[in-house]
């Protein structure tokens, strides 16, 4: 999939899926300097836990901010679980990886 770009009034830009290295980041959000690296992750019904998406999720961004030449960056975990209510659902976690700053949320 080719990455789309879509142009806010005020001059901003988001591109989907842009291409960081050898992978592919889920948001680029760029107004005017600023430069903002999103990952989106989710937890499948079943067969995947919250601790490996969250892992994995951390190691891609900060992959990602290397490649971009960033020093923060957020991600954005969608737990789809079975059961699940939304006071386990929805949390917030700021982590420093490799010298970076990261802000994890769940949803």
């Amino acid at each position: 999939m080719l990455p789309s770009r879509l142009l806010s009034s005020g001059g901003g830009q988001v591109t989907r899926e842009y291409a960081s290295g050898r992978g592919r980041l889920d948001l680029l959000v760029e107004y005017g300097p600023d430069r903002f690296a999103i990952e989106l992750k989710r937890v499948p019904p079943a067969h995947v836990s919250l601790e490996t998406v969250r892992e994995n999720g951390i190691a891609k961004l900060s992959g990602y901010l290397d490649q971009l030449g960033l020093t923060e960056g957020w991600m954005m975990v969608f737990d789809q679980r079975v059961g699940r209510t939304w006071e386990q659902r929805l949390w917030r976690e700021d982590v420093t990886q490799h010298g970076k700053s990261l802000h994890l949320f769940g949803a």
